[in-house]
């Protein structure tokens, strides 16, 4: 986590939409549940709507963040 957000805690956080790893529960007892984007109130309520956007250094942090899990992995 560190990796890509300097200075960050790490703290639990209610997650409001449906995520996809909901469907992988009966699979795994490995699925996360978190996000990995620092969004805005904003880009938030676009989530699933009409014009949905998010900033591309927010994208291009979520993808370092993962190869940096998998990695560690």
């Amino acid at each position: 986590m560190s990796g890509t957000w300097r200075g960050s805690i790490v703290s639990p956080y209610l997650m409001v939409q449906c995520s996809d790893s909901r469907h992988y529960g009966e699979l795994s007892d490995k699925v996360y549940r978190f996000s990995a984007m620092d969004l805005t109130a904003e880009e938030r309520a676009t989530i699933h709507g009409n014009n949905e956007r998010i900033r591309l250094e927010v994208i291009h942090r979520a993808v370092e963040f993962f190869i940096r899990l998998m990695q560690q992995c």
